[in-house]
């Protein structure tokens, strides 16, 4: 009797580390596997990659090279634009073209048009209102007699129209937008009125953040760009320092 029930006591044992092992596999299947470091992934990707991209979508006809510069933090791209099929450029523009001196300058490639939007930055005012900085768009549309793509800005007056609204307000403004003391003569004057009254002042607006002569010339030159091209005359952010104030 006493073996039999040593056996039944050896059989419910086994049977029930049996059942251990087999709760182990299966809520723990990990713990008797290699341990393997894992590989790293890049979830953004290759950095600075050359990102090549056909268009327009519906009928493509061009291949588009765009190029990201170094460091990251800085938005630009470059593009060299090929027809399908060639290897004859039609549109090339490097880093920091037509006077995008900002941190940003990138590219829009329409997808059922041959047109091309270059936006980002000209440079800022040098105050410290978040709309200081200058943006810029230009368009450029295919012409197949000069076999390169123009400037169209002309076509897009609503844009420019809304872009001359946002530097009227930045000129309305004037040291409005800049910290510190004020200069007492220069309270209430947008920019363009202390261009004229104080056209050779070193600097203006204030003591601790003045704003230079240079950079208010050439705010003054872009809103006069946008009036030229409100009115009909077609130039780009690259015709900016030529006009005349």
């Amino acid at each position: 009797m006493k073996k039999i029930k040593k056996y039944y006591i050896v059989i419910f044992s086994l049977i029930f580390l049996l059942g251990i092992f087999v709760v182990i596999i299966i809520y723990f299947p990990n713990l008797f596997k290699k341990s393997v470091i894992p590989k790293t992934v890049d979830v953004f990707g290759a950095p600075r990659i050359q990102n090549h991209q056909n268009f327009p979508t519906d009928k493509p006809k061009f291949t588009a090279v765009i190029g990201a510069i170094k460091p990251a933090s800085v938005h630009q791209q470059s593009i060299t634009v090929y027809e399908i099929g060639s290897k004859e450029k039609v549109f090339n523009r490097p880093f920091y073209a037509d006077g995008f001196r900002g941190n940003e300058l990138t590219y829009t490639l329409s997808s059922n048009s041959a047109e091309i939007t270059q936006s980002g930055s000209i440079g800022a005012l040098g105050c410290t209102d978040e709309h200081c900085s200058l943006l810029w768009s230009n368009y450029y549309k295919w012409d197949a007699t000069q076999r390169t793509f123009v400037l169209n800005n002309t076509a897009h007056e609503s844009e420019f129209q809304y872009l001359l609204a946002a530097y009227q307000a930045i000129d309305q403004k004037g040291c409005g937008s800049v910290s510190g003391n004020i200069l007492p003569d220069q309270e209430n004057l947008g920019f363009t009125q202390l261009y004229k009254k104080f056209p050779t002042a070193k600097y203006y607006c204030s003591n601790e953040q003045g704003i230079l002569p240079t950079n208010i010339l050439f705010f003054l030159q872009a809103e006069k760009a946008l009036e030229k091209i409100v009115a009909g005359t077609n130039v780009g952010s690259g015709d900016i320092r030529a006009i005349s104030m």
